[in-house]
C-alpha cells in the first residue's frame, strides 16, 4: 500500500502547475476529480485533499456539486500550510474537537448521528465501503463540525485534517499505534455518538478529548520505545568496534 500521507503536497503542487501551463483563468472550472486522479494516478480523496488546501491557500473556490475553480493566480506557491509536530496536531484536534463537540451536541440532528454511526462502523470494519478507515475517521469528526451549522468551525475543522506532520515524525510507530488505538476505536466513538444522543454538551467534549488523549499516550510509549532500542542498537554497535581492540594482541 503506498503511504499517502504527504501526496496530497505533491498534488497541490501539480495542479498549481496544470493551472500555470494550461493558462486556466481566474474563475475557470478545472477538470471533475475523476479526470485529475486519473492524470496523476491518486486517489479522488487526495485530489480532495489538495483542492482543500488550494483554497485554504485562496488559490481555488469549490462549489458543492459543481466543482473547483481558479479564485486568485497570484504567486501561487507563496502560501503554505504550518508542518506541526505529530504531538501538536493531536493536542490541537483534542482542544480544538473537544468544544466542537459540545457545541455539536446542542444542534445535532437525529440525521446526522445516524451518519455518524455509520462511519464509526468504517472506522473498526464492520461494514465494507469505498472510503478508508482513515478517510472515515476524517469524516467522523468533519460530521461533527458540519453539525454545529458555524462555517467558521467548519472551516477549521476541515483544514485541521489537511494539515499533517512530516512522515518522518511517525513512520517508526505508526503500524503499533494503529494496532494499539484500534482496539479502543469503537468504544470510544461509541461513546462520542452516546453523547450527541443525550445532547450533553460535557459528556461529548469529554469523550472527544479521551480518544485524542488516548492516541497521544499511545504515540509517545511507542516513540519512547523507540528511542530506546535506537539507543540500545547504537550501544552495541560501539561495544562490537571497541572490542575488536581485544582481539589485536
Amino acid at each position: 500500500m503506498k503511504d499517502t500521507s504527504r501526496m496530497y503536497h505533491k498534488i497541490v503542487d501539480e495542479i498549481l502547475d496544470l493551472v500555470d501551463t494550461d493558462n486556466f483563468s481566474v474563475g475557470s472550472r478545472l477538470p471533475s476529480e475523476r479526470e485529475l486522479a486519473l492524470k496523476f494516478g491518486v486517489s479522488r480523496a487526495c485530489i480532495r485533499e489538495a483542492q482543500i488546501v488550494l483554497e485554504a491557500q485562496g488559490h481555488l473556490k469549490v462549489k458543492a456539486g459543481s466543482g473547483a475553480y481558479v479564485f486568485n493566480k497570484n504567486d501561487p506557491k507563496s502560501s503554505c500550510l504550518p508542518n506541526p509536530e505529530c504531538f501538536e496536531l493531536i493536542e490541537a484536534h483534542g482542544l480544538f474537537g473537544g468544544e466542537v463537540a459540545a457545541l455539536a451536541a446542542l444542534l445535532i440532528t437525529d440525521d446526522a448521528i445516524k451518519q455518524l454511526e455509520k462511519l464509526a462502523s468504517i472506522i473498526v470494519g464492520k461494514i465494507s465501503s469505498e472510503m478508508t478507515p482513515d478517510e472515515a475517521v476524517v469524516a467522523f469528526y468533519n460530521l461533527i463540525a458540519k453539525a454545529t451549522n458555524n462555517r467558521a468551525i467548519i472551516f477549521l475543522i476541515e483544514n485541521m485534517w489537511v494539515i499533517k506532520p512530516e512522515v518522518n515524525q511517525t513512520r517508526p510507530t505508526r503500524s503499533r499505534v494503529h494496532s494499539h488505538v484500534s482496539a479502543y476505536l469503537e468504544d470510544e466513538h461509541k461513546t462520542i455518538i452516546a453523547a450527541l444522543k443525550k445532547r450533553d454538551p460535557i459528556k461529548a467534549r469529554e469523550a472527544t478529548q479521551e480518544c485524542f488523549s488516548r492516541i497521544m499516550k499511545v504515540l509517545l510509549e511507542a516513540s519512547e520505545l523507540d528511542a530506546y532500542q535506537e539507543m540500545k542498537r547504537k550501544m552495541s554497535e560501539t561495544r562490537s568496534r571497541f572490542l575488536l581492540s581485544s582481539h589485536l594482541s
